[in-house]
């Protein structure tokens, strides 16, 4: 998934290679993003597949015009969504684009070769050879980051590979939060043996040319300090106490001596016991008490104050220029519809930090109704609407903490009502269903009386079966009906084949036709054709080479063998009239009454032709029948041993020579010279009357032949 547009988005989304690329339009959006030239005119709103295929070759022309080498890839690989085939597109882009940034003297040196001793020049202590298995352990990356700015992983040689994916997470959310590198691999398929390579060179990219930006943020220390311990309290220490000096036992005197009395004679009575006399105690000296200390007063001196120490610089962070934003209702949308996009914000921010407004452009004071609210489908995405009451520009201004996301304010343009591209353009859609083939073909006849195929304007009869589900229900969403087929005109639904029909009778459809016209004139081929006139007959001009041929007798008016009506049912039936179909009118023209060659007049042909005209169709059978009884009984005739009548080579009277004959007979007795005596008769057996009429069937008969020629050379024609 990626976001699309200038410093990271103008709100074109892609999350799905196969169909993002479908319409082109994202496609020539990022050449011109790429390239900073204009592309030129295209399909903006592209709904039926001739457009779509029409927009991805307006790109690919665009791209081999910048000097890309595309190999086996067409508009239809894109609009069909061939996966590998845009994917290596897509590649040749970055290479050209992003990678392939060398000087203009090596022009051996591959992308991927440069980009490779860029990297070992930076960290030439790791030895990297390639972009798969050397970045796994995070510590090559890690020192990549440490070589642009120097003091983020200082000990990235001692990173243990147990907590690889832990350091590459923590190093690629860092690039990203401060240098702006996206996350083209997620760090999980960074640590991965089988990780793509082309994904590793694109991401690897991005650092040399962050390297390479004077204008890079610093990365702070993402290491936490040990707090330094708090100092002890100092607890006031007494002074030692002198103890006192011990005091002298006193010195006791020595007692008096007394001198014993002298003694005199003791008379000795009996010994009177008396009391022993008690000892006398003397009293224990009273112990000494020592003499309390008194309290010791420390007076701590004030000491001087110590300066406060500099606080940190709080890290500043960009969170809007980590958001983004997509969506069609940031692009395009219709008036009083509910115009859609999506904000995606880092994990630290929140509903409370973002504020979105839309402005008219030639209205400051319009102010539609919006609203975004938390997405239940991934966190950190929120989804929003505005609703717009005025077809025009508006501007979609989207801020996180007051500063404006990349691409904010967003340009959308809102129409009048929902566009299917055809503006300018006559457009039917119907179904291939047998259901819908019942309908198709009255209206069809209907547009082609009115001259509408011949048109630049119109485009080919779009099948809905083929369209992708959202346009189709697009048409319908605009038509208002689910009814096929349906017409629009200059991307205006008119109706179905019974609403052109009303409109037909009405006058109304000539109208609708000329829009492309200046008011009040319309196109002359709109109206309904008139009948061409038939062209005036040829003259036909005689070739005096061409020897004499006896006169033709004029064939019977009869409407089947006539070579206009002929033609017209050939025209009608779409075949040719056979040589046997020929033949055979032949044979019923010269199986007719005719006048003989040498005394007919105008009035007898005129007098005939009425009367041929006159006859029906029961005289016409009769003749019919006639002829064929005629022919039937010649050739039993013929099997007889006594007729002596010319035969064809299998026994059976020439179809020739039976009309001959019969021409001969009928035209003898028109004339009234039939021999009553059987002299003829006579003549026919004995041979003499054959000679003499040999040379005129041989002229009879070589003009009924190109009387037949003539007549198939004009059916054929």
């Amino acid at each position: 998934m990626m976001e699309l547009g200038v410093d990271g988005n103008t709100g074109y989304y892609i999350d799905n290679i196969e169909k993002s690329f479908r319409d082109g339009i994202i496609l020539i959006n990022l050449m011109e993003l790429l390239s900073g030239k204009s592309v030129g005119r295209y399909n903006r709103n592209p709904r039926v597949p001739s457009q779509k295929y029409e927009n991805n070759q307006i790109a690919l022309d665009f791209i081999q015009a910048q000097g890309i080498k595309l190999v086996n890839i067409g508009s239809p690989d894109i609009t069909d969504g061939r996966v590998n085939l845009i994917l290596g597109m897509l590649w040749m882009l970055i290479q050209n684009y992003h990678i392939n940034i060398m000087d203009a003297e090596d022009k051996a040196t591959t992308a991927k070769n440069e980009l490779l001793k860029w990297v070992q020049s930076q960290i030439p202590s790791y030895n990297i050879t390639g972009f798969k298995k050397d970045w796994n352990d995070s510590r090559a990356l890690c020192a990549l980051i440490d070589s642009i700015q120097p003091g983020i992983f200082p000990d990235h040689k001692n990173i243990d590979p147990s907590v690889a994916l832990e350091f590459t997470s923590l190093a690629m959310d860092l690039a990203q939060r401060f240098w702006g590198i996206p996350l083209v691999v997620e760090p999980n398929e960074m640590v991965d043996p089988r990780v793509d390579e082309m994904s590793v060179i694109t991401y690897i990219s991005y650092y040399r040319t962050a390297a390479k930006d004077p204008n890079r943020k610093p990365i702070p220390s993402w290491k936490k300090e040990p707090e330094p311990e708090p100092e002890p309290v100092p607890v006031p220490v007494p002074e030692p106490v002198k103890e006192p000096e011990p005091v002298p036992e006193p010195v006791k005197e020595p007692e008096p001596v007394v001198p014993e009395p002298v003694k005199e004679p003791e008379v000795v009575p009996e010994p009177v016991k008396e009391p022993e006399p008690e000892p006398i105690k003397e009293p224990e000296p009273e112990p000494v008490k020592e003499p309390e200390p008194e309290p010791v007063v420390v007076v701590k001196e004030p000491e001087p104050e110590p300066e406060p120490e500099p606080e940190p610089e709080p890290v500043f962070v960009d969170y809007a220029a980590l958001s983004a934003a997509h969506g069609q209702g940031l692009i395009t949308g219709v008036a009083y519809e509910k115009a859609l996009f999506t904000v995606i914000l880092p994990p630290e921010r929140g509903l409370s930090n973002l504020q979105v407004k839309a402005t008219f452009d030639s209205d400051s004071s319009i102010s539609p109704e919006i609203s975004v609210s938390p997405s239940e489908d991934q966190p950190d995405w929120y989804s929003g609407y505005y609703i717009p009451t005025v077809h025009g520009d508006w501007k979609v201004h989207i801020l996180v903490d007051g500063q404006h996301i990349p691409g904010s304010p967003f340009s959308a343009s809102i129409l009048q009502e929902e566009s299917l591209g055809g503006e300018g353009k006559i457009r039917i859609f119907y179904t291939t269903t047998t259901c819908g083939r019942k309908v198709n073909r009255p209206l069809q006849t209907l547009l082609e009386k009115k001259n509408v195929h011949l048109r630049d304007d119109f485009e080919p009869w779009i099948a809905v079966d083929v369209m992708d589900r959202e346009d189709r229900e697009a048409v319908f969403r605009k038509a208002g009906t689910r009814v096929l087929p349906i017409v629009y005109i200059n991307d205006k639904y008119v109706g179905d084949y019974d609403k052109l029909v009303a409109l037909e009778k009405s006058g109304e459809l000539n109208v609708i036709l000329s829009y492309n016209f200046p008011e009040g004139v319309i196109d002359p081929s709109l109206l309904a054709p008139t009948e061409p006139e038939a062209p005036a007959a040829e003259p036909v001009v005689e070739d005096p080479s061409t020897p004499d041929v006896p006169d033709v007798p004029d064939l019977p008016d009869i409407p089947v063998p006539t070579v206009d009506n002929a033609v017209d049912k050939t025209k009608k039936k779409k075949k040719r009239m056979s040589l046997g179909r020929i033949s055979s009118l032949l044979r019923e023209a010269d199986s007719t009454e005719q006048p003989p060659l040498s005394s007919s007049s105008p009035s007898s042909s005129s007098s005939s032709s009425s009367s041929s005209s006159s006859e029906g169709k029961k005289e016409r059978k009769k003749r019919r029948s006639s002829s064929s009884a005629s022919s039937s009984k010649s050739r039993r005739s013929s099997k007889t041993p006594t007729d002596d009548k010319p035969t064809s080579p299998r026994g059976s009277p020439s179809p020739l020579a039976a009309s001959s004959s019969s021409s001969s007979s009928s035209s003898s007795e028109g004339n009234g010279t039939a021999d009553t005596n059987g002299k003829p008769e006579e003549d026919e057996r004995s041979g003499r009357s054959t000679e003499r009429e040999e040379p005129k069937k041989a002229k009879r008969s070589s003009s009924l032949s190109r009387l037949k020629g003539m007549l198939i050379k004009k059916v054929n024609s």
